[in-house]
């Protein structure tokens, strides 16, 4: 009875401590942790990648908002404006890539930062490199989130890269 109910710990600690990926089922879910509220009106089509575990997270998302929504998700998150190279040198710190058109077209070797690559493309990330018109920002939502987010006013489309620390 002891061993069992010790395996049973063990293996409950191994599943507690191991990663797990989210992908646009869990949306909703990855936008309240980022952000600390659930989705405002005006925000829709959330998609979103990551991977969490204990030591913290990356996640990847897009959606589209209205420009009041918009601003609601720059008071909640502590958003400050930023330049392109603050947002260019924040995502290449984070994906560990000396540029973003580097990152979106080299083959990670670790399953799940290429599963990470591979959202990013899904949910059309790249497209931030051709977006004249894009406003930037640097966030830190909590003392477990920050990140940065880029704002297409224009088509209202919002793209997040944010990390757990």
């Amino acid at each position: 009875m002891l061993i069992t109910l010790l395996a049973l710990v063990w293996f409950s600690g191994l599943w507690l401590i191991s990663p797990r990926y989210y992908s646009d089922n869990n949306s909703e879910e990855l936008f309240e942790k980022i952000f600390g509220t659930p989705i405002y009106k005006g925000i829709t089509y959330v998609r979103a990648g990551g991977v969490l575990s204990v030591g913290g997270g990356f996640v990847w998302m897009r959606f589209n908002t209205t420009p009041e929504a918009m601003h609601n998700i720059i008071v909640v998150s502590n958003a400050q404006p930023a330049s392109k190279e603050i947002f260019s040198a924040q995502i290449m710190l984070l994906t560990n890539a000396k540029s973003l058109q580097e990152y979106f077209i080299r083959k990670e070797d670790d399953y799940i930062m290429e599963k990470l690559r591979q959202d990013a493309l899904r949910m059309h990330w790249n497209e931030v490199l051709n977006i004249q018109s894009l406003e930037y920002y640097i966030f830190n939502t909590s003392s477990t989130w920050s990140g940065v987010m880029a704002f297409d006013r224009q088509r209202q489309n919002v793209f997040v890269l944010a990390e757990a620390r």
